[in-house]
């Protein structure tokens, strides 16, 4: 099987109608996969007491799958439907380079909150070592 094909422009760019080859619902179940996981995240973002962190992080996590689990739906929908334009294999590719990028950043964004706060503890440290302490 010869894959250079599938990364030719005739190919990606390609608007005649084809009906999934296959692998139609395992694309559904990922997106509906998606946008439960993001109403999960969600839920508890909104009733859970967990540290900062955690709830930042899950609330990002939650609108990344959320957005792209819509996003992936209505492509799916546009495939099964046969509607030309948004049927060409580009915006699958399209749409997983974006959830790959938006994923570096929520991780990169943890990663500077995380640091930030351990700066502010130590910072907080060293302030409080000067400070009067109660007598036992």
């Amino acid at each position: 099987m010869d894959l250079g094909k599938f990364f030719t422009p005739r190919y990606l760019f390609d608007t005649t109608v084809v009906p999934w080859q296959g692998f139609g619902e395992e694309v559904l179940y990922m997106c509906l996969g998606l946008v439960v996981i993001g109403i999960v995240l969600k839920i508890i973002v909104g009733v859970n007491k967990a540290p900062a962190v955690q709830l930042r992080l899950f609330a990002k996590l939650s609108n990344l799958s959320m957005t792209m689990g819509f996003i992936g739906l209505f492509f799916w929908l546009c495939r099964t439907q046969y509607i030309p334009i948004f049927n060409m294999r580009f915006w699958w590719i399209v749409w997983l380079v974006g959830f790959l990028v938006w994923l570096w950043f929520v991780v990169q964004n943890i990663k500077r909150f995380m640091a930030n706060k351990e700066k502010s503890v130590t910072r907080e440290d060293v302030y409080d070592k000067y400070l009067p302490k109660k007598k036992k």
